[in-house]
């Protein structure tokens, strides 16, 4: 896993999204470009699985809750962008979803697991680009509902 400290500077990357509702709809997300908001990152291990798409559809029923506390949600997996937006539109998911197809950015965030997609994790990165809170489930059965995050961010601030 990687070394990540919370209060430390959060891993930068940028990976290619899809975000439905939005103009353009694929766009090059990167984290740096978020400064002045928490971001959630929601790394999860696929689209269309049955924990993966009960947990961003949870994301999705309660991302105004999330953007009152001035945080914005990103779901991350290993599919490519076509999958993801087949996945937004089919269950109207409308936060960006990002193609981490080479791993780079599991890999950075110590959720890469060899010869399958991402361990299931959430991070939560201040409005300075800090490392503020983090769960990485060791197995992909088990999830962090939206709920939690709430409480946490505000529990944060």
């Amino acid at each position: 896993m990687a070394n990540l400290a919370i209060g430390k500077p959060a891993p930068d990357f940028s990976l290619p999204a899809w975000q439905k509702n939005a103009q353009p709809q694929q766009f090059q997300f990167s984290l740096s470009a978020c400064r002045g908001q928490k971001v959630v990152l929601a790394f999860y291990p696929a689209d269309f699985t049955g924990v993966c798409t009960k947990e961003m559809c949870d994301f999705s029923d309660n991302l105004s809750s999330l953007k009152n506390l001035n945080a914005l949600v990103v779901g991350i997996s290993t599919d490519s962008i076509d999958k993801h937006k087949k996945f937004a539109e089919q269950y109207d998911l409308n936060f960006p979803l990002l193609a981490d197809t080479d791993k780079k950015a599991g890999e950075l965030y110590g959720v890469k697991v060899p010869l399958l997609p991402h361990r299931r994790a959430i991070f939560i990165i201040d409005e300075q680009g800090n490392l503020a809170w983090q769960k990485v489930e060791l197995t992909a059965l088990f999830r962090t509902e939206a709920k939690e995050i709430e409480k946490v961010i505000r529990e944060l601030s």
